[in-house]
């Protein structure tokens, strides 16, 4: 059951990023789909080496996001209160954990739905709502900034120039995309590109640790 929850809210994730990817300015057919499985890459995947939380924080109009900070402060800042329904809210997924309490995937899309500049996501126990995990921050304009004070629409060259050698290029047909950290792992930063342009930036926080300690049953 855990391992089918985890995959719902992966493929919510790549929906949603896919779907908000479309509201920016004008559509990109080409960003937005894969017509081949062909895949190139540039680098090394640092596959031993831990991401600084550091790396993965990210600023929103004053509120520092990340792992490190209060997630409480968070929600306050980000005016969000999973006890009730939130009109820029939505749950994407949700099991019962080993105690029987029903444990959701919330999506926090701010400061609105229909344009929204970045998209929040939580994992928390229902019926015990203060046990609340964030599992990945996506941005869509240049009112968030990552710790490096990269935000979309900066020129890749300013990418580059930040991180250096510590960026992994992966290149899927149209889709091309800069990773600090593993991307097949949990916690990494993935910067899309678009026309040499930072088009938006998905930070992915330690899910597994969220399931592990929200108590989630392990699949049979």
């Amino acid at each position: 059951m855990k391992k089918s929850f985890i995959i719902c809210a992966a493929l919510c994730v790549i929906i949603g990023i896919i779907l908000c990817g479309c509201q920016s300015g004008q559509t990109k057919k080409d960003e937005t789909t894969t017509t081949s499985r062909s895949t190139q890459t540039t680098g090394e995947p640092r596959s031993t080496v831990a991401v600084e939380q550091k790396e993965l924080s990210i600023t929103y109009k004053g509120v520092e996001i990340s792992e490190s900070a209060a997630l409480d402060a968070i929600v306050k800042a980000l005016q969000f209160d999973p006890k009730a329904e939130h009109k820029n809210g939505e749950i994407k997924a949700s099991a019962k954990n080993a105690d029987g309490d029903d444990c959701l995937w919330y999506t926090l899309q701010l400061p609105n739905r229909e344009k929204p500049d970045i998209i929040v996501e939580f994992l928390y126990n229902k019926s015990k709502d203060k046990t609340m995990y964030l599992t990945s921050v996506t941005l869509f304009s240049d009112q968030a900034k990552t710790s490096r004070n990269i935000a979309v629409g900066d020129a890749l060259e300013k990418l580059k120039a930040e991180y250096g050698s510590d960026l992994l290029h992966l290149q899927e047909a149209e889709i091309d995309a800069y990773y600090v950290g593993n991307p097949y792992f949990d916690q990494s930063v993935m910067y899309r590109i678009y026309n040499n342009k930072v088009s938006h930036i998905h930070s992915n926080y330690n899910i597994n640790r969220a399931t592990e300690e929200l108590n989630l049953p392990a699949s049979n």
